[in-house]
């Protein structure tokens, strides 16, 4: 056995080198300021994202119509700091049109949100597993917070407590309950969960290394952006459930 923290908090820890952007100049940067019925835990995640899906979920815009979330950086400082080490351009204005994508891929009504809710069941199941901890009491965990969250009437208190991270509420609670069913008592981790975590995170990294770092241009449409988060995102999650086999 071997012992292993927990925690959300510190996917960026690797270099990373970005890729090269394209000559297209924008704005510079100023400094940071009853639950749903379970899936089959052994089938693959039921949709995969195609372009056309992306132009019917995503309203086109154009990156100017949002200029004001360029300063909300202040937020995310890791994130920040990180991109920033990287020689990231025009942080600020990549993060607000991920934002918008990620808006709009995580609707209520939209059919992406399928595959991200049974894609993160799948993946957090097999560390669950992993650990040797009683997977259908986890995914019963993971239903209720997924249900939760995605009850409209639960949004506003939603925005609430995580605007007062720390303190105890609904949704911190539901949320530990799903973490307390992949932790074993006493935080010894299995090796093969532990590698396994590790190796999430490394896989979430590189999405966003590759999310953040994509042509300039690219950011100019929200639903060319919408479809590459997504392609991006289902890449890491097949070889997450690749290396579960």
């Amino acid at each position: 056995m071997m012992a292993y923290q927990f925690s959300t908090s510190d996917i960026i820890t690797i270099p990373h080198e970005p890729s090269s952007g394209s000559s297209h100049q924008f704005p510079q940067d100023s400094p940071p300021p009853p639950p749903p019925p379970p899936f089959p835990s052994d089938s693959p995640p039921p949709y995969h994202f195609t372009q056309d899906q992306a132009q019917d979920q995503t309203p086109d815009s154009t990156p100017q119509e949002f200029v004001e979330e360029q300063h909300n950086v202040a937020d995310v400082p890791q994130l920040w700091s990180y991109f920033g080490n990287q020689g990231t351009t025009n942080f600020s204005l990549r993060l607000a049109c991920i934002r918008r994508a990620m808006e709009a891929l995580t609707s209520s009504d939209s059919s992406s949100l399928n595959y991200l809710t049974h894609a993160g069941r799948m993946v957090l199941s097999g560390l669950s597993k992993l650990n040797q901890q009683d997977v259908r009491q986890f995914q019963q965990a993971y239903d209720i917070l997924v249900n939760f969250i995605n009850e409209p009437a639960n949004r506003e208190r939603l925005e609430l407590e995580m605007a007062l991270v720390g303190r105890p509420g609904t949704f911190f609670y539901l949320l530990m309950e799903v973490i307390m069913r992949i932790r074993p008592p006493g935080g010894a981790w299995t090796e093969s969960a532990g590698n396994f975590y590790l190796l999430i995170k490394d896989q979430m990294k590189a999405w966003l290394d590759s999310i953040f770092n994509l042509d300039e241009s690219i950011y100019e449409s929200p639903q060319r952006l919408s479809w590459q988060v997504m392609v991006n995102l289902e890449m890491q999650v097949d070889f997450l459930l690749s290396s579960l086999d």
